[in-house]
C-alpha cells in the first residue's frame, strides 16, 4: 500500500448534482483532488477522531499573517515534536467547530480542517458515489487581488517614483528553470484572462471586476516553486548598471502588499517577527532583508548621493550568504538560482534620498 501524507488543504465543495464532494490537498506527492460518498466521509471522520486522541498537545500557539490572509497554528507535542500549519481566511469558519480539540501527532493541525470540512459537507453525499483521487494542476499562482492591492499601493506612494511605471517580472527559481515560452493568465470560475510577457518576462495587470468578484489567480504554465515573482519600477533614462533608490523602496512596498514575496530567511524572522514584518512597512526598516536581482552576477553594489558615496558591504550580497554558511538549506528563500545576482539596500535609511544611484559593478 502505498502511503500519502496530506501536507495542506487548498479548498472544498459539493460535486455537481449534489452526489458527493471534494476536498483538493496538498500532498508529499503533490496536488489531489479527493471525492468521498457519505459513507466514505463517516468512516474518515471516525477514524481522525480516533487517531486525533492518541495524542495531546502540551502547547499551541496561534498568529495571524495579514498579508497571506491565514491563521498559523503551531503545536507543540508531548514527545517533543512540533507541527505547524496555515489556515487559509475561508477555511477559518469550518476549523472553528473543532478548533479546541488538539490534533494527532503523524498529521498535525491539516487533519483539523479536514475533518471540519468533511463534517460541513456531509450533507452534499450521496452513498452511491466510489472514492475517486485525480490530480490537479500545480502552477505558480499569485492572489489576483492581492497584486491589485499592489498596484493601488503604487499609485498611492508613487512619489516616490514619479517618473516611474509599474510591471510586474517573472523570475527564475530555479537553476533549470526555462523562462522561454513562459504564458500568463488571470484565471477565475468564469473566465481567464491573457496577460502578454514581455520578452524582459514582465508583465502589467489590469482591474477586471469579475476576476475580483470570483477570487481570481495569476498563473503562469510553470509548476510551484520554479518561478519567483517581483514588483518593477524602473524610472527611465538611467543606464543599464544603475537603479534608482525610490523605485526600489517603492519596488518593495508594492512586492509586500501584492504579496509576491517568498524568501522568507530561516526561522521566519523569528516566530513572531515574522508574523507582524509581511507587510510594506517592513521595507522602512533601515535594512530589511528585501531581496533585489540584478540583471548579472555583481561584484559590488554602491549607494551614490552627490559627493557621498558608500560601497555595500559583502554581507548584503549574495543574498547575505556571507554571514548565513547555511542558506542553501533555507527551503523559503527564493535566491538559489540567482544568488550570485542578489543584494539588500538600506532602504528604511532616510540619510539616502530617494533620487540616490545604486550603482551596480558587474563580474567581468
Amino acid at each position: 500500500m502505498k502511503e500519502i501524507v496530506i501536507l495542506s488543504t487548498q479548498r472544498a465543495g459539493a460535486l455537481d448534482g449534489g452526489k458527493g464532494a471534494f476536498i483538493e490537498v496538498e500532498t508529499n506527492e503533490g496536488p489531489c483532488q479527493i471525492r468521498f460518498t457519505a459513507e466514505d466521509a463517516e468512516h474518515l471522520v471516525a477514524a481522525l477522531h480516533d487517531a486525533r486522541r492518541q495524542l495531546q498537545a502540551e502547547r499551541w500557539e496561534t498568529a495571524v499573517d495579514p498579508v497571506e490572509q491565514t491563521v498559523i497554528l503551531r503545536t507543540d507535542f508531548s514527545d517533543g515534536s512540533r507541527e505547524q500549519t496555515r489556515i487559509p481566511r475561508t477555511q477559518i469558519g469550518s476549523v472553528r467547530s473543532v478548533a479546541a480539540v488538539a490534533p494527532p501527532y503523524w498529521a498535525g493541525m491539516k487533519l483539523l480542517a479536514i475533518v471540519s470540512l468533511l463534517v460541513c459537507l456531509r450533507t452534499a453525499f450521496a452513498s452511491d458515489d466510489a472514492v475517486v483521487v485525480t490530480a490537479v494542476r500545480d502552477p505558480v499562482k499569485k492572489s489576483y487581488k492581492k497584486m491589485i492591492d499592489g498596484a493601488a499601493l503604487f499609485e498611492e506612494r508613487r512619489h516616490l517614483a514619479p517618473e516611474a511605471a509599474l510591471r510586474f517580472k517573472l523570475i527564475p527559481r530555479q537553476a533549470d528553470t526555462r523562462m522561454e515560452g513562459v504564458e500568463l493568465e488571470v484565471a477565475a470560475d468564469s473566465i481567464a484572462i491573457p496577460l502578454k510577457v514581455a520578452p524582459d518576462q514582465t508583465f502589467t495587470i489590469e482591474r477586471n471586476r469579475t476576476a475580483l468578484k470570483e477570487n481570481a489567480q495569476v498563473m503562469p504554465n510553470r509548476k510551484a516553486g520554479t518561478i519567483t515573482w517581483r514588483a518593477d519600477v524602473r524610472t527611465p533614462g538611467l543606464p543599464p548598471n544603475v537603479r534608482r533608490l525610490g523605485d526600489l523602496r517603492l519596488e518593495c512596498e508594492v512586492g509586500m502588499k501584492a504579496g509576491l514575496i517568498s524568501n522568507y530567511p530561516a526561522g521566519f524572522w523569528g516566530w513572531l517577527d515574522g508574523l507582524i514584518a509581511q507587510n510594506e512597512s517592513y521595507c522602512h526598516r533601515a535594512a530589511p532583508r528585501y531581496l533585489f536581482f540584478a540583471e548579472r552576477p555583481i561584484w559590488s553594489v554602491t549607494l551614490v548621493d552627490g559627493e557621498r558615496r558608500e560601497v555595500l558591504p559583502v554581507d548584503m550580497l549574495y543574498g547575505g550568504a556571507s554571514r548565513d554558511p547555511d542558506w542553501q538549506k533555507d527551503r523559503h528563500c527564493d535566491c538559489s538560482a540567482l544568488f550570485d545576482r542578489a543584494y539588500f539596500v538600506p532602504l528604511g535609511d532616510i540619510s539616502w534620498p530617494d533620487d540616490t544611484r545604486v550603482e551596480i559593478e558587474y563580474m567581468s
